[in-house]
């Protein structure tokens, strides 16, 4: 059997026998595997092999598969042999060959040859002149039917007219200043660039700071502020689960075991309460003002005299008094021999000034170093001064004393582009 180059409508018969006797013919067969090679090429199993049962009352076993993969015969051969293997489970392997052919004229038609083997009848032997095709209209000039009309005056013309423009981008690209040349060489020059910078930017390691990067990093250490609550130390209301038990602000505000800021009562453990608790006195002794808890003092002896400064106020008869007494309501004539009641207004109003003038004197300029537990002082100062006097570089946070440029402390960020931590350095 010959098929066409590149043909897929052809059917090739074949007959299904038993396996074993070799003789008895198989009928409603179905799901055939199908296997195939061209000229010397390995086997391939047919994708989606079409089989027809043919007749199974006149014609039984004879089946039909379409060759319709791989019929293309390769460039520069005008034949090729084609083999394929058809098996199944039921029937006899079936091995069949064909021939696939190059057609030199087209299907269907024949060539005129007269008696004497001349093509076209000719008598001399040579092939008879085309003068008129019935259809068809002869071609002249320039403009060719099967080409189109050409753009310009002629076809001629359009080739040149290409050449211009083949020699135009040649120039280009010969064009090193602002051409196509200069594209090539700046692509290359980019291509190194590439190659310096590296994999996900391996080779940036001194990329100088951006002073366009200065909002950009602002807004990290503050969302960076924000996870690690600092934020609430000004700007944001403190809930109970915003503090952690037993850390250092904790620890600052509750005197359990475990300390625990929800154990904080503002209205009466703040420095604004304790100042207006000690201003009266209401809070100075627990069992109301009166002193009767104080019943277990350890003189060395109650009945000496005391030569100290007394701080505390004295109930009861006091002897002779030779040290220094601070502020007295009324007059102090030699020995007090009776009793010495509550401050009065002139004590509190000193009182008062006192512990205002500690709330209003200016801590000292210094800070524990890295790792030791701070006074509430310098845990202020230190947190005032990272809050309004910071700036960062890469991953080191630089914060300033009060002048704005000597280094108060350093800490470290674990990254300077997305930081999720921040540690003390110095």
């Amino acid at each position: 059997m010959r098929v066409p180059s590149g043909d897929i409508t052809r059917y090739l018969y074949f007959v299904a026998v038993d396996p074993t006797d070799l003789q008895t013919r198989e009928t409603g067969l179905s799901g055939f595997t199908v296997y195939r090679s061209r000229n010397g090429g390995a086997a391939a199993a047919y994708t989606t092999p079409t089989v027809n049962e043919t007749d199974v009352t006149n014609m039984p076993g004879v089946y039909e598969l379409l060759i319709d993969e791989d019929t293309t015969i390769d460039a520069g051969d005008d034949e090729q042999e084609y083999v394929v293997h058809i098996t199944h489970a039921s029937m006899e392997p079936v091995t069949r060959a064909l021939e696939l052919y190059r057609p030199k004229v087209t299907e269907g038609n024949t060539l005129g040859v007269a008696a004497d083997g001349d093509i076209s009848g000719n008598l001399d032997g040579t092939v008879a002149t085309v003068t008129t095709l019935t259809g068809h209209t002869p071609q002249t000039g320039d403009s060719f039917a099967r080409l189109g009309a050409p753009a310009g005056a002629s076809v001629s013309a359009d080739i040149a007219t290409v050449d211009t423009v083949v020699d135009g981008i040649q120039t280009d690209l010969d064009n090193g200043t602002d051409g196509l040349g200069a594209i090539k060489t700046d692509t290359a020059a980019i291509l190194v660039d590439t190659a310096e910078i590296g994999a996900a930017g391996a080779g940036l390691t001194a990329v100088p700071w951006n002073a366009s990067w200065d909002a950009e990093v602002q807004s990290e250490v503050d969302d960076a502020l924000v996870a690690a609550g600092l934020d609430h130390l000004v700007s944001v209301a403190v809930t109970g689960t915003d503090v952690a038990d037993n850390s250092i602000m904790a620890k600052i505000v509750a005197a359990g075991a475990t300390a625990d800021w929800d154990t904080y009562v503002n209205t009466t453990d703040s420095l604004q309460a304790t100042r207006d608790h000690i201003g009266d006195g209401t809070n100075l002794t627990e069992a109301g003002g009166t002193g009767d808890h104080l019943t277990a003092i350890d003189l060395p002896n109650q009945t000496m005299d005391i030569t100290g400064n007394i701080t505390g106020n004295l109930s009861g008869s006091v002897g002779s008094v030779t040290g220094a007494v601070g502020s007295v309501s009324g007059n102090v004539d030699g020995n007090v021999t009776g009793s010495i009641g509550s401050l009065g207004a002139t004590a509190k109003t000193d009182v008062n000034t006192e512990v205002d003038s500690a709330f209003t004197t200016q801590m000292a300029d210094s800070v524990p170093a890295d790792g030791t537990i701070p006074t509430r002082e310098q845990a202020m100062y230190m947190v005032t001064q990272f809050l309004l006097e910071r700036a960062v570089a890469g991953t080191t946070v630089t914060v300033k004393k009060v002048d704005g440029s000597t280094t108060l402390m350093t800490l470290t960020l674990d990254d300077g582009t997305t930081p999720t931590s921040i540690t003390r350095a110095t």
